[in-house]
């Protein structure tokens, strides 16, 4: 089930990796390196395609009151949802190694959509006040460098 259909989570935002396709990591190497993440991370359900190849997972990390829903994208919409980015990312505020790889991210025909959840606590009267976006921008990064691809957070405006 996905988290959007799970009333104890609500949903806060988005961030995507993306890279080139023939680097789309089997489900295996996707759980070890969540593994490898620590304890504070938790592996839900999870899919593979018939080759073993990741289509889907889901990560909560409790300690953060959050969690993931990660699905692989690919396609025209990859190529769409490029453009539509390169015309609302501000490219101005990039350094030049991430100007760099906002460059080399272009060419790219898969992405990795990870959506980020929060864990609603009962009787919370700010729902802002318990997330912790570390949670989300841990896996960013480890999904970006297992792919050898390139992290966008939208909402930070950030590139890993």
């Amino acid at each position: 089930m996905s988290l959007f259909e799970h009333h104890g989570f609500q949903y806060r935002e988005t961030c995507f990796v993306l890279f080139p396709q023939e680097n789309r990591p089997k489900l295996a190497e996707v759980l070890a390196m969540v593994e490898k993440l620590g304890e504070r991370y938790k592996i839900g359900e999870n899919e593979a395609a018939d080759d073993g190849l990741m289509e889907s997972v889901t990560i909560f990390c409790p300690h953060d009151h959050a969690a993931l829903d990660i699905s692989f994208v690919i396609g025209e919409e990859v190529m769409e949802h490029l453009g539509e980015l390169a015309d609302e990312f501000p490219t101005e505020t990039l350094d030049e190694a991430e100007l760099a790889k906002w460059r080399e991210a272009q060419s790219y025909d898969a992405r990795l959509d990870l959506f980020h959840f929060e864990e609603l606590s009962p009787g919370s009267e700010d729902a802002d006040e318990l997330l912790d976006p570390g949670a989300m921008l841990v896996v960013l990064q480890a999904l970006s460098k297992l792919t050898v691809g390139v992290g966008i957070d939208p909402s930070s405006e950030a590139i890993f």
